[in-house]
């Protein structure tokens, strides 16, 4: 049910969003057996919105932060939930700490609050360093979760890992030396956790786990030591974090990439910026679906962001409900005999593999790097002069691309 927790607080509208977002998530979706636990980040320069933080370490660092979870299989963010500075939080009422924060911490408190739809499946979730605390892995457990988190140093290390008794048994091992020892501490000695480690060529990697092992398994990798190349292999809780630990980050990078609905649609107000947060994150979260469950499914090719936004371009202008045109079902037809296949023109060595698809049969392509003329600006262009194809509205005009039919 839909909490409406955050009412009383200055973002009470926006909250009011969120909740019906992962409302909806937790009805229609359900992930895979391991997921991944990260932040997102919302751009907005005005320091005096709510809850606006500066984060230095990120490539825009002045905006809003949102904590977000994912399934490692699909890059599928199915919660989110976004931090309050204290400046904004409620002074007084049932409202003034966030659930569970003082029964067991604020970081376990946010891991457990994050993955409230799937408590008691037995799913694994990943954590990065941010949430590397034995607590959290723990709590985790006692709601029927499995996890993996990296351990870091940060003034100390964190407590029950006996990290620097690990760091001393590892000086002087080769690289690929695995070794698990057991976590302890008096506030969680009833759940198994198992600290494992490995020397890598420049550190020695350290994590917590509560389901999996250290022996070896995927695939082959190398490191460098000294002059000679070595083949390692992770252990299993290794090898899967490393899998899935991207995937928030590859729906941020999709969400916020070219032809984005929250780069396009970016108003003044601090509101509608999250509302574009919101619709921008269920536009990536379609696409992804889109290729997985039903292109992946049927053995085709994944449909490009670019054709995906031209669909929902042409669907929100044409509203096939109010008796609009539709072209998904012209795509699915072309998509069915091999239109949308992005295949390397024959003949002519200056055709990209880089290929787009159009209704009109010909594929666009763009030019090799030292292909065309440079005139002094930053890529070199070619004067198009065919206009028989379907790009005829460029004859004439310099261009960075031309048609398969050239």
């Amino acid at each position: 049910m839909m909490s409406h927790q955050f009412i009383v607080t200055k973002m009470w509208h926006v909250c009011l969003i969120i909740d019906a977002f992962n409302l909806q998530m937790e009805r229609i979706f359900g992930p895979s057996w391991i997921t991944c636990l990260d932040e997102s980040m919302v751009s907005f320069t005005n320091e005096y919105c709510p809850s606006w933080v500066n984060i230095k370490r990120k490539p825009h660092p002045y905006r809003n932060e949102y904590h977000s979870i994912a399934c490692a299989i699909t890059h599928i963010i199915f919660a989110i939930e976004l931090v309050e500075t204290k400046k904004d939080r409620p002074i007084e009422g049932p409202h003034k700490e966030p659930e569970y924060e003082q029964e067991m911490g604020a970081t376990p408190a946010l891991c457990v609050r994050m993955t409230k739809s799937i408590w008691g499946s037995s799913r694994v979730v990943l954590l990065d360093s941010g949430f590397g605390y034995l607590n959290c892995i723990a709590q985790l457990y006692r709601k029927g979760l499995f996890s993996t988190c990296v351990i870091k140093k940060r003034k100390y290390w964190p407590a029950g890992t006996e990290a620097e008794e690990i760091i001393q048994h590892m000086q002087g091992k080769p690289v690929g030396y695995h070794t698990t020892r057991e976590g302890k501490s008096n506030k969680f000695s009833d759940v198994p956790v198992w600290i494992g480690s490995m020397v890598d060529s420049n550190h020695t990697s350290i994590m917590a786990n509560t389901w999996s092992t250290n022996l070896p398994t995927g695939k082959t990798r190398k490191r460098r030591v000294g002059q000679e190349l070595q083949q390692i292999r992770y252990g299993e809780y290794q090898d899967w974090y490393y899998f899935g630990r991207h995937a928030v980050d590859d729906n941020n990078n999709n969400r916020q990439g070219n032809l984005s609905f929250e780069e396009t649609y970016c108003p003044d107000r601090w509101d509608l910026r999250q509302f574009g947060f919101i619709i921008a994150l269920c536009q990536t979260n379609s696409l992804l679906a889109y290729n997985y469950f039903n292109r992946k499914e049927k053995g085709d090719t994944s449909m490009s962001k670019a054709e995906f936004t031209r669909l929902l371009a042409h669907e929100l202008v044409n509203n096939p409900d109010r008796g609009g045109s539709s072209l998904v079902e012209e795509y699915e037809m072309n998509a069915s005999s091999g239109a949308t296949e992005c295949q390397l023109p024959k003949g002519g060595s200056h055709k990209s593999k880089s290929v787009k698809y159009d209704n009109g049969g010909h594929l666009l392509c763009r030019l090799d790097p030292y292909h065309g003329k440079w005139d002094g600006r930053k890529f070199p262009r070619i004067t198009c002069r065919y206009s028989k194809c379907c790009y005829s509205h460029r004859y004439g005009m310099e261009v960075r691309t031309c048609c398969s039919c050239d």
